[in-house]
């Protein structure tokens, strides 16, 4: 494909074979001028279009030559082309302005460039967090000692054991006493009765059989009353060791405030609640914030250095553009000067000869660059090895490392990393729930039927497991429009004991926690 600059050459040189007259002259000038006031225009140095408009400046220049040359030859012999070369001066000043614009122009675009270069170069290492080998990510007032912590919540959790013995101890013995004064006040009542009269006044005949309990009968009044004074008189010591005896047990009772041991027992499980929490947030927190600063550290610097490289080529891309630019212009006014000079065709010859110095175009930024280094900085000890004092609390073997492998019972992870399942299902297959244990809905007044199993386990967790005890499924085949599911109210079914469905129904349990699934509950398998 013909190059414009090529083709704007040709055609003004048919234009020049044809037409050589003061006329054209004036239409290329025009052109060359537009051409130079647009070239120094362009803020933008980009090499194809710089280099054509150049080439296109010096073709025309180089046309304009060869008219300067016929004109000045013609104006020896026709006085009408004197005028013409008069107009050719006039011309070349108008370029002289136009030239020097463009210098100007050079010189800027290769200021701005070495700017944005040096600009990146500058940024480097700014904005880069500078950290040595021992830094460590450390939540704000924790110094990093775990093992002060795990010995806080194990002493908490290790006194548990001991205090729920003791508060249920005392439980089982009050209940023993309250057993003992229960039988003491029987004992004591039964102390203080005597057959009734009636007996005493039944004959041996009929009245006696039917009163087979009486021991005493006849009509002596005094033999009844001398029964009764023996009766009590054998009475009196047992009466009075029961009356002790009660009177001891009910002391004892109240000696006993087992409530006082249930709430310091719950008020420690809140305590070891408290000290296990801190643990997993310092570790929760510790392993994030480690994370967090290690990541981007790299990208920070490599991304600094990427950008640097990426400006310094494009600022070198920019001067080369300029160097061609610049040295074109000084072809141009080399020509420009060649026009008033009184050997023109030499010094023509000597512009197109001679070579132009473009080191007055540069960018310090770009020559400097081969004695850039690449930043370097100090990557942390932990960022390569990971946080070793603790694993994460989300880790999967979180649990067996801190608490199990001590001896520990802890309860579910609640820091902020941790993966919480508030609830987890569990399904009882062949399992029959009678009509008075279905959830009924206050608004409806029938039972809250769902017709699918995500919509009833949502409603199910969000009433809790207070008020929601599971799902009840009639066919085990999950929910329908036509064969809706229905929740179960809390307190709910005793598991082991429900009776057995004829036609395979099943009970998806809902229970707080993560929960275990088992292959088999009572006589009836579970599926999860």
């Amino acid at each position: 494909m013909i190059s414009r600059s090529a083709l704007i050459l040709s055609l003004l040189a048919t234009a020049f074979a044809t037409k050589l007259t003061a006329e054209s002259g004036a239409l290329q000038q025009d052109g060359i001028l537009k051409l130079l006031s647009e070239a120094s225009a362009t803020k933008d140095s980009k090499s194809t279009q710089v280099r054509a408009k150049t080439s296109q400046m010096e073709d025309m220049v180089m046309f304009l030559a060869q008219q300067a040359k016929a004109a000045k030859l013609a104006s020896a012999q026709d006085p009408v082309v004197k005028d013409d070369n008069a107009n050719i001066t006039d011309f070349v000043k108008q370029l002289d302005d136009e030239l020097k614009k463009m210098l100007e122009n050079v010189f800027k675009a290769a200021a701005t460039s070495n700017s944005a270069c040096q600009a990146a170069y500058d940024k480097m290492s700014a904005g880069c967090p500078v950290y040595n080998a021992n830094t460590t990510f450390l939540p704000p007032d924790f110094d990093g000692d775990f093992d002060a912590l795990r010995a806080d919540h194990k002493k908490c959790r290790d006194l548990l054991p001991g205090m729920k013995q003791e508060y249920e101890s005392c439980h089982k013995v009050r209940e023993s006493l309250v057993g003992q004064e229960q039988a003491l006040l029987d004992s004591f009542r039964d102390v203080n009765i005597f057959e009734s009269v009636e007996c005493f006044v039944a004959k041996k005949t009929l009245e006696v059989r039917i009163l087979p309990s009486c021991t005493i009968s006849g009509d002596d009044v005094l033999a009844y009353y001398e029964a009764m004074r023996v009766h009590f008189k054998n009475r009196k010591d047992t009466f009075w060791e029961t009356y002790y005896k009660l009177e001891n047990v009910t002391v004892n009772i109240t000696k006993f405030k087992c409530i006082d041991l249930e709430v310091a027992y719950f008020e420690k499980v809140a305590a070891c609640e408290t000290a296990q929490l801190k643990l997993e947030q310092t570790a929760c927190e510790t392993h994030e914030r480690t994370t967090e600063a290690c990541k981007p550290l790299p990208q920070c610097y490599n991304g600094n250095w990427n950008q640097y490289v990426e400006e310094m080529h494009s600022t070198n891309d920019t001067i080369q553009d300029l160097k061609y630019e610049y040295r074109a212009v000084k072809r141009i006014e080399c020509l420009m000067d060649a026009f008033a000079a009184d050997d023109m065709d030499k010094k023509i010859d000597e512009c197109i000869e001679k070579r132009h110095s473009t080191d007055l175009v540069n960018s310090t930024c770009v020559d400097n660059h081969e004695n850039v280094q690449r930043p370097s900085y100090t990557m942390p000890d932990v960022c390569n090895t990971g946080v070793k004092a603790i694993l994460d609390p989300n880790a999967s073997n979180f649990d067996a490392t801190e608490y199990t492998s001590q001896g520990i019972t802890a309860s579910r992870c609640m820091a902020s990393c941790c993966t919480v399942d508030w609830y987890s299902w569990t399904t009882y297959g062949n399992a029959y729930v009678a009509k008075e244990h279905y959830l009924i809905d206050e608004a409806t007044g029938q039972p809250a039927s769902f017709a699918t199993m995500e919509d009833a386990k949502a409603a199910c967790e969000t009433m809790g497991s207070v008020h929601c005890f599971g799902i009840y499924d009639t066919k085990c085949d999950g929910a329908s429009e036509e064969s809706p599911v229905i929740l179960i109210a809390s307190p709910g079914l005793d598991l082991h004991g429900v009776e057995e469905s004829a036609i395979g129904s099943c009970i998806v349990h809902m229970a707080l926690g993560s929960g275990v699934a088992c292959s088999e509950t009572g006589r009836r398998p579970s599926q999860t």
